[in-house]
């Protein structure tokens, strides 16, 4: 059998941001679980809320297209909403995990519920 893939139509499928996979599913099944940790369980519809409004919390902070966002936390619903919440600013996610940053920077950071936020000056 001879199976002919062509990469040019896988490229062109692909979704050109995160957030895309998120909406896509949300239109086809918005009731879906879509992530879930010890504290939380967003649907597929939910999920796309919470990063729409995220994304504009974002926003009314200063993020813009083509920024680049160090996001520092732990493995947690948070973290996913802020990924796909800077993914809608067209801007760029560094994930990276919680103490590894802290250790050098502890005087620049503010602690949150789940996630730390550098203070501008």
């Amino acid at each position: 059998m001879n199976i002919s893939i062509s990469v040019a139509n896988l490229i062109a499928e692909l979704p050109r941001r995160l957030h895309e996979v998120v909406d896509r599913q949300s239109a086809i099944a918005p009731k879906q679980p879509a992530i879930i940790d010890d504290v939380t369980a967003l649907s597929f519809e939910e999920l796309r809320q919470t990063t729409i409004y995220a994304a504009a919390r974002l926003g009314e902070l200063g993020v813009r297209a083509g920024d680049r966002v160090m996001v520092v936390s732990e493995n947690c619903t948070a973290a996913a909403v802020v990924l796909l919440a800077i993914s809608r600013l067209d801007a760029w996610a560094i994930p990276t995990r919680m103490w590894n940053v802290l250790r050098r920077f502890e005087r620049c950071w503010v602690p949150t519920s789940h996630c730390w936020l550098m203070q501008r000056n």
